[in-house]
């Protein structure tokens, strides 16, 4: 029996992890390309953990092969970075190569980054901008259609699916069934509140950096990327490691693991 799944990119909950084999592949991976340090023990990767936004925003630097200079005078950009330490070269470094920007007076480094602001960045530096089309709003995936959540940016909790806005999506999904036969076909729905997700989780999807298994089972049945909770380092370093692949394979790599 085909089971129809519903997507949300906004419903938020906690989340428990535990790393895996893989996860300490991708990040000896990483650590081979010099995009992140060797360690000796899985451990010593602490993949459990969440990384911080200054560490993020170093570890993208590198997948986009810049280097950061020793003799570096900080320009005090953001207001909480000010030393003249890695944080302050990789952060500034970053605004500069049009990873981040710079519209905030504040950068909030040590602080833990969420999995949409990290897929983004990283995207950023690993994927030339010229290699992703500006319009996907006609991007058609195999395993995913997108379906609006019917609800309301104004609000006060918007990421609370009701029963009634549930009705109206499987109401909407039952006519999508019908006009393009979709019926046998097996789906993961995506749902959606803000224009800007379906560009970026469209974009994400286009470029093969995550999928199905990103997502996680919550109420009603839907399935949320959960892209305001912290990222821990093993999906930081998973969709670094993506990115780099989908980088070789757009410049004619075959050596792609």
């Amino acid at each position: 029996m085909k089971k129809l799944l519903i997507s949300s990119l906004i419903l938020t909950s906690i989340v428990a992890f535990a790393y895996t084999q893989v996860d300490v592949d991708n990040a000896n991976y990483l650590a081979n390309k010099n995009i992140i340090t060797q360690q000796s023990t899985a451990t010593g990767y602490r993949l459990d953990d969440t990384i911080t936004r200054a560490e993020l925003v170093w570890t993208a630097l590198k997948l986009k092969w810049i280097t950061l200079p020793e003799n570096y005078q900080c320009k005090k950009y953001f207001s909480d970075v000010v030393s003249n330490d890695w944080i302050c070269r990789a952060v500034e470094l970053a605004a500069d190569n049009g990873l981040i920007s710079r519209e905030n007076s504040q950068f909030n480094p040590n602080n833990s980054i969420t999995r949409a602001e990290a897929l983004s960045i990283t995207i950023r530096a690993g994927i030339p901008a010229d290699k992703i089309p500006a319009d996907l709003s006609n991007y058609i995936n195999p395993d995913f259609i997108f379906v609006p959540s019917f609800g309301s940016p104004n609000e006060k909790y918007p990421h609370i699916i009701s029963l009634s806005r549930y009705n109206k999506m499987l109401s909407y999904v039952n006519n999508l069934k019908e006009k393009d036969s979709l019926a046998d076909t097996k789906r993961v729905i995506l749902v959606e509140l803000w224009e800007w997700q379906f560009g970026v989780i469209r974009q994400w999807l286009y470029l093969g950096i995550i999928d199905e298994r990103d997502f996680w089972e919550t109420t009603y049945f839907m399935h949320t990327f959960r892209e305001n909770t912290p990222i821990t380092r093993a999906a930081a370093f998973k969709f670094m490691k993506n990115t780099y692949n989908k980088r070789a394979l757009m410049s004619g790599e075959v050596n792609v693991q």
